[in-house]
């Protein structure tokens, strides 16, 4: 949104000025708020002859908000007269056969079929929710010119628009994950939106968060060593070993094992005939051939794999371990299930990862969808998966501990997860 006219020239009002500089934007709002061209038309017209008539008592500065405020209560009046009541249950029926979405500013959406999918969702929301969308994302107005616009303080519309955002990117993108209702949170919807946008959703969103995973772990497999030792609390290895029921067991796999630092302190097991480790990332996976090989531990495998199709035979492994992975997977379940296939009966899965925490830190930098578990999801995934005698523990006294580039300090405990295989 260009700097308001009358501020930028300091000059009477001219409303041939105005009428050219404002028209564009106030006719798009009219549109995203009514869904009907024609109309929009109308009362976008409407809008103009009405600041035409009263420009002399409006003072030279806002013009903007004025405008919208028109327009707004035209919006209000059109909705009432014409009782245009939505029918919810249908248009969340058509919200939810969505399959093109992806991050654009709203505003820049070309698609008409796109567009239009916005249109049913947007009118899912309360109305209030609605008219702080449009203002913030469709016309890219200020917090300022929104909040008086709607007539409340800024505070008061941050956190409407907050609550307004979080509505629809679920409703928007819910159809596009076709997950089982209720897995993601809007933490992880957001993270969606973020990565994907509106009109780009990918065909296979699953294989293409796989492929930005292995890139990331590529890019920092020579540095990862620094970054594991910088940010994981000391004694985590020492925790999770900790849950080991056999402690003489012939066969580990260590899924998502980075640059083999786990793996090399779980596999010193005298009696152990072998040891598998797999990483997504080749680079990864080259790094640690190359740690195993200077130690001379041969028994080691080094594999690489994505945790959704593992390389190995149903019921191989008396001990899986999955360490600080499964935040980087689009469904942790399925993971879970997979990973829990390759044990004996009798066999234990034991996983270590983040607990529930808000920090977008690791979001943003380490390419994380999840921002941690809470031990009820973990529960449900590893009963799903047919382990029984689980046991969740969040570990407050071990940390993971980092810096934002504020300077605040970020701590988030450990959830380790356990359970044995059915026999």
């Amino acid at each position: 949104m260009s700097k308001d006219l009358a501020e930028s020239t300091k000059e009477p009002l001219k409303f041939d000025d105005i009428f050219m500089q404002y028209y564009p934007c106030i006719y798009k709002f009219i549109r995203w708020m009514t869904q009907d061209e024609d109309c929009a038309q109308d009362l976008a017209q409407e809008t103009f002859l009405r600041a035409f008539v009263n420009i002399g008592t409006r003072p030279n500065h806002n013009i903007s908000a004025w405008l919208h405020t028109i327009a707004r209560n035209l919006c209000n009046d059109y909705w009432r007269k014409n009782k245009r009541i939505s029918n919810s249950e249908l248009l969340l029926k058509d919200a939810l056969e969505c399959e093109d979405i992806a991050l654009k500013p709203l505003a820049a959406i070309e698609n008409e079929e796109t567009a239009e999918q916005i249109y049913k969702v947007l009118n899912l929301l309360k109305s209030e929710q609605r008219r702080a969308l449009i203002l913030r994302e469709i016309e890219g107005l200020s917090y300022d010119d929104a909040a008086e616009i709607m007539g409340i303080s800024v505070s008061a519309y941050t956190s409407l628009l907050s609550r307004a955002r979080n509505r629809f990117i679920k409703l928007i993108m819910a159809p596009c994950t076709k997950m089982e209702k209720g897995l993601f949170t809007p933490k992880e919807y957001t993270v969606l939106y973020r990565w994907f946008g509106i009109d780009a959703w990918p065909e296979n969103p699953e294989q293409e968060i796989v492929h930005k995973a292995k890139n990331y772990f590529d890019n920092s497999a020579d540095s990862f060593d620094k970054f594991r030792n910088s940010l994981y609390p000391c004694h985590l290895d020492q925790i999770i070993l900790s849950r080991v029921l056999n402690e003489d067991p012939h066969m580990i796999g260590d899924f998502g094992s980075g640059t083999g630092q786990f793996t090399l302190k779980a596999s010193s097991s005298t009696n152990l005939k072998k040891a598998y480790a797999f990483d997504i990332s080749p680079n990864m996976i080259n790094f640690s051939k190359q740690r195993f090989k200077r130690k001379g531990l041969h028994h080691i495998h080094c594999l690489p794999a994505d945790l959704n199709s593992i390389p190995l035979e149903d019921e191989t492994l008396d001990i899986g371990y999955c360490l600080v992975v499964l935040h980087h997977l689009y469904d942790p379940g399925k993971a879970i299930k997979e990973m829990t296939r390759t044990l004996k009966p009798g066999g234990q899965l034991i996983i270590g990862d983040f607990g529930s925490h808000n920090y977008n830190l690791f979001v943003k930098n380490n390419r994380d969808l999840w921002s941690g578990f809470n031990p009820d999801q973990m529960a449900k995934w590893l009963n799903e998966a047919g382990l029984e005698s689980v046991d969740i523990k969040e570990e407050k006294d071990c940390v993971f501990s980092s810096t934002t580039q504020e300077g605040e300090l970020v701590k988030i405990p450990l959830l380790v997860s356990s359970g044995i295989k059915k026999i």
